[in-house]
């Protein structure tokens, strides 16, 4: 979640974001434990002589943290310190750069383009890089920027798996699951070769439901239970949603520069929804400049006694997140906002947070009362009401017919 953020913050100050890929990037780490390589077969120009490694090379298990501490050292030398709340994020607060690292993958968040070259010039110094100029991916999602638009989206990965999964030439269906469905375990044991395909198709649904295409996440999310033993029914669930990205393969987050400038929660809970363990499921959405930029749809891990309960719970899982935000807002320094309303549209639940008076219905719960009201008591969080039809977190709970679908796609600004 942490770089979609930055993308976004940058959008809003106007910043631009660069690329760059560092080249090799475990060999330009040292080994930091001895390491006897034994010649291959064939090679006999050492006369029976062993080699020792000094590089980190791809496949030793230490090679990525060698890499990280290797990085992290020139950059601490360049005056950037990582974030206590991401350590793959860095900061250089005089200058005013960000960058945000995944492996080998760098992306440079700054005001103006000579920061960027300046920056690139230095690490130029100690590493092998190729400057990929302004964004267009970042961990397989596309990014289309405009003066005062962005868009991420992950079309050539959608391609990719229909074409995998041989549905691109499937007919699109208009919602990812039939709101009517009841999914129950498989009573029987399925073949290896369904569990093979079903557990391919879920895991490479999952990442794209995590990077920008929240509107199948609940489902994803739903099927993912029964990964272990699926029955034709669940396989059938799982190519139906493959079927709606048909349809939908250009569909991604968007964001304006001018438009709601604060980030807002919305929270939301079924009640009971889960046919197998009657457990509810949460669902959180946190939006800035118009658009997602944090989400969440997960089965609760008890049974609710009431719809009440169930969105209390939803209440304290979102206020987690908007804490973790906050946080993260603070060490970057670059966005102040006070306070973070979070939107529930269930008033049971919300008087439960704002007046924990004890109750004996209640009292299993109570723990949760009290984090609740710290927050809330902290002015780190506004818990306001919210009509059902403005909640921006109902297409996270539950499986939406089509004209509720499409509603809910204009209000998450997915296009």
């Amino acid at each position: 979640m942490a770089w979609k953020l930055l993308f976004v913050l940058a959008l809003r100050n106007d910043w631009l974001i660069h690329k760059i890929d560092m080249v090799l990037a475990f060999a330009q780490g040292n080994i930091d434990t001895p390491l006897i390589l034994t010649p291959p077969e064939g090679f006999n120009e050492l006369n029976n002589k062993a080699l020792k490694l000094n590089k980190a090379l791809y496949g030793l298990k230490q090679s990525a943290r060698i890499w990280y501490y290797t990085l992290k050292d020139i950059l601490n030398k360049l005056d950037f310190n990582n974030l206590i709340t991401e350590e793959c994020i860095f900061i250089n607060k005089n200058k005013n750069i960000i960058l945000s690292i995944y492996v080998d993958d760098i992306a440079i968040i700054a005001p103006n383009q000579e920061i960027i070259n300046e920056f690139i010039s230095n690490l130029k110094k100690h590493f092998d890089l190729k400057d990929l100029g302004p964004i267009k991916d970042y961990l397989g999602i596309q990014i289309e920027r405009k003066a005062d638009c962005l868009k991420l989206h992950q079309s050539e990965y959608t391609k990719k798996i229909l074409a995998r999964f041989g549905m691109q030439d499937s007919h699109p269906v208009s919602t990812p699951m039939d709101p009517k469905i009841k999914l129950y375990y498989n009573k029987e044991k399925a073949n290896n070769k369904d569990i093979k395909l079903y557990q391919e198709i879920i895991g490479s649904l999952l990442y794209l439901s995590l990077g920008t295409r929240l509107d199948i996440a609940f489902h994803v999310g739903r099927l993912a239970s029964f990964s272990s033993n699926p029955s034709s029914i669940h396989l059938q669930a799982a190519k139906r949603i493959l079927r709606y990205l048909r349809g939908t393969i250009n569909k991604g987050t968007n964001y304006k520069r001018n438009n709601n400038p604060y980030i807002k929660g919305y929270c939301d809970s079924d009640y009971g929804g889960d046919v197998n363990t009657y457990k509810s499921t949460s669902g959180y959405v946190f939006t800035l400049a118009e658009g997602p930029i944090s989400w969440k749809s997960k089965l609760q891990s008890v049974v609710a006694q009431s719809t009440s309960e169930a969105e209390f719970i939803a209440i304290n899982i979102a206020a987690k997140e908007a804490i973790y935000i906050k946080k993260l807002l603070k060490e970057l320094n670059l966005y102040k906002q006070d306070k973070f309303p979070l939107y529930t549209d269930n008033q049971a639940a919300l008087a439960l947070a704002k007046n924990p008076i004890f109750h004996e219905r209640s009292k299993h719960i109570a723990i949760r009362f009290y984090y609740i009201r710290d927050i809330i008591n902290s002015g780190d969080l506004d818990l306001i009401y919210i009509s059902t039809n403005d909640q921006k977190a109902d297409g996270l709970t539950k499986p939406l017919a089509r004209i509720k679908l499409i509603e809910f796609l204009k209000q998450i600004n997915l296009y």
